[in-house]
């Protein structure tokens, strides 16, 4: 079996795990409920983290005590993940932000 479809093999079984804990034998309003939250839960951790990181590394870029001890690779990676992560942090929040006040309206 090819690393591929034992990736999709794993997603396959990921999702029927899924399935069977929010939906099989639940009430389908409350289990969306449920889900939904769930998701909307890790995806909110997801972005704080991603605000964490980028603000550590905006702090090492900033501090030339640590940011010079960095090789020119580290220091040319720095900058990159931290337009990166910019960039996935606004999407999430653009993202996010409708959807939750849809919920907080509900």
């Amino acid at each position: 079996m090819s690393e591929f479809e034992q990736f999709e093999k794993l997603i396959k079984e990921t999702r029927i795990r899924y399935f069977k804990k929010h939906f099989i034998n639940n009430d389908i309003n409350a289990a969306m409920y449920e889900a939904i939250k769930e998701i909307l839960l890790e995806l909110a951790g997801t972005t704080i983290k991603i605000s964490l990181l980028i603000n550590w590394l905006c702090t090492i870029r900033k501090n030339k005590k640590y940011f010079l001890k960095l090789d020119n690779a580290y220091q040319k990676r720095v900058k990159i993940n931290i337009i990166g992560l910019k960039v996935i942090q606004k999407k999430l929040d653009n993202t996010l932000k409708p959807i939750l006040q849809g919920l907080q309206a509900e």
